[in-house]
């Protein structure tokens, strides 16, 4: 509960906040955007892996979607697992946070699990990788999931996301969507860095 309270006590800026993000991406036609360039030492440094006991958390989470489709006797938009993304879709959209308050859980914590859910569906189907960031630049990214191909990294923060989702701004099939669109279209680093320095 401890990196609940954390998570949501955090007085960090969020993404829409202009006023923090100095960054500017790099738009090249036809590639996905260039965020950020790191070395490896400070990627290992900024980023751990999960922890035994953090995947059980992750696992409780989607024990804990497949509880409210049995428990609300609601039927699932997708069979199977109960964090494909159509089903999570649907949880969040029709009551899972309410569902969760008996058991103890406020928003913030059901929208983690939501998220925690959404990562494991990812890890599991697209081969990416759950990281915690020790230095998030802003609020709800505490942490990240990621794909590493040729040498670059797709990546997403699943909090940041969530709550998008339970807003009705974005659904998971979306960003489902959009990733499969950028690893089609991920570039080579050497390719990339030829455009820059011909």
């Amino acid at each position: 509960m401890n990196f609940f309270k954390k998570l949501f006590a955090s007085n960090k800026q969020t993404p829409n906040d202009s006023a923090g993000d100095n960054r500017k991406g790099i738009n090249v036609p036809d590639i996905p955007v260039l965020k950020e360039v790191m070395t490896n030492d400070y990627f290992d440094k900024r980023y751990k892996e999960l922890t035994q006991n953090d995947a059980i958390a992750i696992d409780g989470s989607v024990k804990m979607v497949e509880s409210f489709f049995i428990e609300t006797l609601s039927k699932k938009p997708v069979h199977g697992s109960a964090n494909h993304p159509q089903n999570l879709d649907f949880a969040a959209t029709n009551g899972y946070l309410k569902f969760c308050k008996p058991y103890g859980f406020g928003s913030g914590e059901s929208a983690i699990q939501l998220a925690f859910a959404f990562s494991k569906y990812m890890i599991d189907n697209f081969d990416m990788i759950f990281y915690f960031d020790s230095e998030p630049e802003y609020k709800f990214r505490d942490f990240t999931i990621k794909k590493h191909i040729n040498e670059a990294f797709i990546s997403l923060y699943p909090l940041e996301y969530t709550l998008k989702v339970i807003a009705n701004e974005k659904t998971f099939v979306d960003i489902v969507q959009k990733i499969e669109e950028q690893e089609k279209n991920i570039p080579n680093v050497d390719d990339l860095l030829k455009r820059f320095n011909p």
